[in-house]
């Protein structure tokens, strides 16, 4: 199964709209998993990520890893830095133990 990507940014004052436009099934979140990323580092990504890094990150996780979900959030400090990056209403792939539970937001750097 793919990974349900959406590929959005938003600035923090417009991402409340978004959340309240999702619904909920089988996979509701109790609390979020924080992760900083490795690889890429700020050093590689001095601007924050741009739309070609995510269609590489989708493809890292959909078709090398084999993953059917990815973190559900991207951060950088960009203006519009908050990317929803798979859909929220889907269980992500970001940490093992907390998958089932959780929303994963990976910080950049």
């Amino acid at each position: 199964m793919p990974i349900p990507f959406v590929g959005r940014r938003f600035r923090a004052a417009d991402l409340s709209a978004y959340l309240g436009g999702v619904t909920f099934g089988s996979f509701r979140p109790r609390y979020v998993t924080l992760h900083h990323t490795g690889i890429p580092d700020l050093a590689q990504r001095p601007t924050g990520f741009s739309d070609q890094h995510l269609l590489n990150l989708r493809h890292y996780y959909g078709e090398q890893l084999g993953w059917s979900g990815a973190p559900h959030f991207f951060v950088d400090d960009r203006a519009d830095g908050i990317i929803v990056f798979q859909r929220l209403d889907r269980r992500g792939v970001h940490a093992a133990s907390f998958n089932a539970e959780s929303w994963g937001i990976e910080m950049l750097g």
